[in-house]
């Protein structure tokens, strides 16, 4: 049996294994197929450049649009909270930073649930539970870095299952003396349908 990504590469181009262009996609690791040339590109962008998700839909005109990139294991963002989010002065309200969770959660649990069943593209998740720390406050108006790992993946194989992906979040902001932790999370996210919704 082959590899995923060969297995796609026989009735594929390799801008539809990779469509990121991404070092950490399953087609270079495995196989040493290179991505295309050029910048990496987000996987929304990738996969669903027409969204209108609030949280990470690059067509969302007043959205975060989160961009998440593949890292080992998980995906990392940037985000930044405009000050319209403020609960108070200074202070992003709680709920803002969670949107930025659950869709930064759901891509990763897609992109692990993709990887892993060898898809083109990947599935429909939503988040089934999520637990947030708020460690320190928010500010507004500063990039902030939202990691995520896979911790496991559950799929009984069943018929009528639902596969769930277990996920660990992080938020950090850079200072000059080093990472601190805004907030830090647990989801477990669980496969909806075979593809991802716009």
């Amino acid at each position: 049996m082959l590899p995923c990504s060969l297995a796609h590469s026989r009735s594929a181009p390799v801008c539809q294994i990779n469509p990121c262009r991404s070092r950490h996609h399953p087609s270079v690791n495995a196989d040493g197929i290179e991505p295309l040339e050029g910048d990496e590109v987000a996987i929304q962008d990738a996969y669903t450049p027409e969204s209108e998700c609030f949280g990470c839909g690059p067509a969302a005109a007043d959205g975060l649009r989160l961009k998440s990139y593949r890292i080992e294991n998980g995906l990392e963002s940037i985000v930044s909270f405009d000050k319209k989010f403020c609960a108070f002065p200074g202070i992003v309200n709680g709920g803002i930073v969670g949107t930025a969770f659950d869709c930064a959660g759901n891509w990763t649990a897609a992109i692990a649930l993709m990887d892993l069943g060898c898809l083109p593209n990947p599935p429909l998740t939503v988040v089934a539970e999520m637990l947030i720390n708020y460690e320190e406050p928010s500010p507004p108006d500063e990039d902030m870095v939202l990691r995520t790992s896979v911790v496991d993946i559950k799929d009984s194989g069943k018929v009528g299952s639902k596969a769930t992906v277990h996920v660990e979040l992080s938020m950090l902001q850079r200072t000059a003396v080093g990472d601190k932790v805004i907030a830090t999370g647990h989801g477990i996210f669980k496969k909806l349908g075979a593809l991802r919704a716009l």
